[in-house]
This record gives structure tokens, C-alpha cells and sequence, in this order.
């Protein structure tokens, strides 16, 4: 991508583009920023094998590093930073560890949203 073409959430958000399959946090750059860049890179060199394979007793070689508590907009844009580099809330994980517990909050997150607006019918 040329630097001309770079992403800019905050062009997307008003006009409600949102690119499909990344979360809003990844939108907004968090995982560009060099702090995210330094404590990911620390903790897959302290971490490197997938922590939910490895609790399978399965050997395999992590390559990501997934917040456990999922993060939100509210997160990366407050004072208290905390969260998002604690690495209490981070896990090394496989490729497809992470797209199967991305998808499953993912999955809880609409069921929420569809119970929080579904409304029952009167009888």
C-alpha cells in the first residue's frame, strides 16, 4: 500500500466504511504503534510457542499475540493504558487459535447485540 493510499479510520467512521474482518482496534492502528510493536515483539520471544496448543500438549509455534480480554475503542483512546499492555492479558497463540477464539467472540458479540435489540413479540 502506498503511503498516499494509507488507512485512516477516522475518514471511515464518518462515512461508516468499516473494513470487513478487522476489528475497530485494528482499524484505528493500535497494532502499528511502536509501543505495540516492542511488547509484542518481548512477548513472543519470551512466549513462543502457542499457549492453547500447548495446553493440548501440542508443540506449535506461535504468531500472534491476542489481548484475552478483548480490547475496545474505549481502551485505546483512554488515559489508563494499562489494559493494553498488560501482559497478564496477553497470549501467544497460532494462527488458527487465534481465528478460532476471534471468531467465537466474535460470534458472542452479535448474539449480544442481537439480544440487546431483539424485542419479544406481544401476545
Amino acid at each position: 500500500m502506498r503511503k498516499k493510499e494509507r488507512y485512516s479510520f477516522k475518514w471511515d467512521i464518518k462515512k461508516k466504511e468499516y473494513k470487513k474482518g478487522y476489528s475497530e482496534v485494528s482499524q484505528s492502528g493500535f497494532y502499528n504503534r511502536s509501543e505495540w510493536q516492542k511488547i509484542r515483539n518481548y512477548y513472543i520471544f519470551i512466549n513462543p510457542l502457542c499457549e492453547r496448543c500447548k495446553k493440548k500438549d501440542i508443540i506449535k509455534e506461535a504468531d500472534v499475540v491476542d489481548h484475552i480480554t478483548p480490547l475496545t475503542l474505549d481502551d485505546v483512546y483512554s488515559d489508563n493504558h494499562s489494559m493494553l499492555y498488560d501482559d497478564n492479558n496477553l497470549m501467544s497463540l497460532c494462527n488458527k487459535c487465534h481465528s478460532l477464539k476471534t471468531n467465537r467472540e466474535q460470534k458472542i458479540n452479535h448474539q449480544l447485540m442481537n439480544d440487546l435489540f431483539t424485542f419479544p413479540n406481544k401476545k
